[in-house]
């Protein structure tokens, strides 16, 4: 289980009735009478089509809406009833109002503070570790010097580590983040590079690049700056790897993807669940070669690109 899975498992109704306040209050049931490309719809409602997207999408998968073979939507059926109201008033009850004003809504309780952050890490560690070490499992018989980029309190390194006594990591993340993964891996066989992922050395040499649960955050280029980045710190023959969440062709599936897609419109400038054969684009076009695209059994992606002579 990746960690948005328990997020939609336990409260997918209420994620699914915020969505439908927002596309009523958006006006975009109405505009959906006949059939409409998402781009002439978002034109239509003058929304920005890369954050209405994943509504649409999230629509699409519980059934609200039917896309045909054109791409074109269209009601499935007319709603019946006056317009739902959000279930909060904060987070995913702002979603109209992000689309309306382009821009993330308030992101509650961040940033945490020292305690919180410790919990929110610990939890992420908790319910990550399983993907981490499946993913060190995959990347075999990759080993030696990782650089585990946006390593948080150093779930991935630690699988690292313990797949070979000889693999050692260097983990690039805030300050007052690589401190939680300085208390729990120590410093015998971790370096850390405190800072933004845009702008700190890390240095050069390592085998493997790992960008994990971190290009979601971002948008298009910011992603593909970081996998520049990546590839010139790996060495000749070194691995750059993202890991990241896996969602179909058609973005309907598997339903944790389609609403974490539509949580990171509503949270970040420019987030999303990029396609698999975007993110191995974007390596091709750095100039890593050998791609690979791989389902893990967890659910997650994971591309990787060689850097080559």
């Amino acid at each position: 289980m990746d960690v948005f899975d328990a997020v939609v498992q336990n409260h997918r109704a209420a994620l699914r009735a915020d969505a439908v306040a927002a596309a009523h209050a958006l006006g975009l049931f109405p505009a959906l009478l006949t059939p409409t490309s998402p781009t002439d719809l978002a034109d239509h409602l003058a929304l920005n089509p890369r954050r209405l997207r994943p509504l649409l999408d999230v629509l699409t998968l519980e059934g609200l809406l039917t896309r045909d073979t054109e791409g074109r939507l269209s009601l499935t059926e007319a709603p019946q009833g006056p317009s739902p109201e959000p279930s909060v008033t904060s987070g995913w009850g702002r979603l109209a109002q992000a689309l309306r004003d382009d821009s993330p809504a308030p992101g509650g309780d961040w940033p945490l503070p020292p305690e919180g952050l410790r919990r929110y890490h610990a939890h992420l560690v908790a319910v990550g570790a399983v993907a981490a070490r499946e993913l060190v499992e995959h990347l075999a018989p990759a080993a030696g010097a990782l650089l585990d980029l946006g390593g948080g309190a150093g779930c991935y390194s630690e699988a690292w580590l313990s797949a070979a006594p000889s693999n050692r990591a260097t983990l690039c993340d805030r300050p007052e983040v690589a401190a939680l993964a300085r208390g729990r891996l120590g410093e015998s066989r971790v370096a850390y590079r405190e800072g933004d992922l845009f702008e700190t050395p890390w240095g050069e040499g390592f085998d493997v690049a790992l960008l994990a649960n971190v290009l979601h955050l971002v948008g298009p280029e910011a992603c593909r700056a970081l996998i520049r980045r990546a590839a010139a710190a790996v060495r000749v023959g070194g691995l750059v790897c993202v890991k990241d969440l896996w969602i179909d062709e058609d973005r309907l599936a598997p339903a944790t993807s389609v609403y974490f897609a539509l949580n990171m419109a509503l949270f970040t400038e420019g987030g999303d669940v990029h396609a698999p054969r975007d993110i191995a684009g974007w390596l091709a076009a750095e100039g890593l070669g050998e791609i690979q695209v791989a389902r893990l059994p967890s659910g997650g992606v994971s591309v990787t690109g060689r850097r080559l002579g």
